[in-house]
């Protein structure tokens, strides 16, 4: 079974439209980049390493966070 938990972002608020525009410079697959780095902040990762697959790529995107808790 698979649950949806829609997230919005308000383009015309500028932090909204910053994460929006990060996380869409990181990865063509949202949801597993979003799984990724709430897993990540769920751990406790400070200096985070976290894998994002890109939808149109097999290999996996790493991303290096100086503090996790900084995105949001």
């Amino acid at each position: 079974m698979i649950v949806r938990k829609p997230i919005a972002f308000n383009v015309d608020d500028a932090h909204q439209r910053e994460l929006l525009e990060w996380v869409a410079s990181r990865s063509n697959n949202f949801s597993g980049f979003v799984k990724d780095v709430l897993f990540a902040f769920k751990s406790g990762v400070g200096a985070a390493q976290v894998t994002a697959e890109a939808a149109v790529e097999a290999s996996p995107v790493r991303v290096k966070y100086a503090n996790v808790g900084d995105i949001f």
